[in-house]
């Protein structure tokens, strides 16, 4: 897949692999209800539902997307969502100080939190 978007991407892996496991997140915080599992369908669903939420909001082509999230299913959802909309995903570091976040997100001009 030469010169394929992200999108593309998460497209074909969507049919090549459906039915098969994309996302396995498991967490301090699901320990109770066990590990979140997604499959390539269910993944690329929840991706398409974020991006044309955040499209309902107002985002499109070259705005930025902060995220302040620990490595998770949710993130990698953003990312492909900020990617499928051409948006720019800004990752915050959640070791950061309110005064660090604040200056980087007043610089980056963030459309969305």
């Amino acid at each position: 897949m030469v010169h394929a978007t992200i999108w593309a991407i998460l497209e074909s892996a969507e049919q090549r692999f459906a039915g098969r496991e994309a996302v396995l997140e498991n967490s301090v915080e699901n320990v109770v209800e066990g590990a979140i599992r997604r499959d390539y369908g269910e993944f690329a669903q929840r991706v398409r539902a974020r991006a044309r939420g955040w499209r309902a909001l107002g985002v499109g082509p070259g705005d930025r997307v902060a995220i302040l999230d620990w490595n998770s299913g949710a993130y990698l959802e953003s990312y492909f969502a900020a990617a499928g909309l051409g948006a720019i995903l800004t990752p915050l570091n959640h070791r950061l100080a309110v005064p660090e976040l604040h200056e980087i997100l007043c610089d980056s001009g963030a459309k969305l939190v």
